[in-house]
Formats: C-alpha cells, structure tokens, sequence
C-alpha cells in the first residue's frame, strides 16, 4: 500500500492518543478503588479531550478562522435561493395537461 506522508502522521498520532488513553486508564483502574477509578477514568479523558481540542483551535486560529474557512465552502455564490419543492397537489390544474 502507498500512504502518504500525513495519512501515516495522523495514523501514528491516533495511536499515540489511544496508548496514551489506555495507559492513564489502567493505571487509574489498579490504583484507585472501584467506584473512583471509573469516575475519575471519565473526568481525566473529558479534561484530556478538551485540553486537546483547545489547544487545537489555538494552532488553526480559532472558531472563527473555521467557521470563516466552511461558511466560503458552504457559500459559493452571493445570489443562491433555496430550492423550492412542489408536489402535485400544491400545483394549479392544466386542463391541457392533465387528460
């Protein structure tokens, strides 16, 4: 198989936050008693998770610079309407048409 570059970058970083992930659980699994180790197992990948994309909004310039870059692929031109539907009943009646 020929992968590119950033396929095999995205690849290893998803493994490197899933090992990551699985690692701090076990961890927390053995250390702490049972009901604390699964609440703080969800806490800590919530916080790991929020942590993460925060930082990644910082490094691509924030909500705005994204919503800015797929509001111009949404929005190709200025002058678009909505497509209008009509179903059979809603048009008028052509007596030539309608034989």
């Amino acid at each position: 198989m020929d992968i590119d570059d950033n396929t095999k970058r995205f690849v290893i970083d998803r493994l490197k936050w899933l090992g990551f992930y699985t690692g701090v659980s076990f961890i927390l699994l053995f250390l702490l008693p049972s009901p604390y180790d699964i609440i703080s197992v969800f806490g800590l990948f919530t916080l790991i998770t929020y942590l993460r994309m925060r930082s990644i909004m910082k490094r691509y310039g924030g909500m705005g610079r994204i919503k800015d870059m797929l509001g111009s692929v949404s929005m190709s031109g200025d002058n678009q309407k909505p497509l209008e539907v009509c179903d059979k009943s809603s048009r008028r009646r052509n007596p030539q048409t309608d034989k």
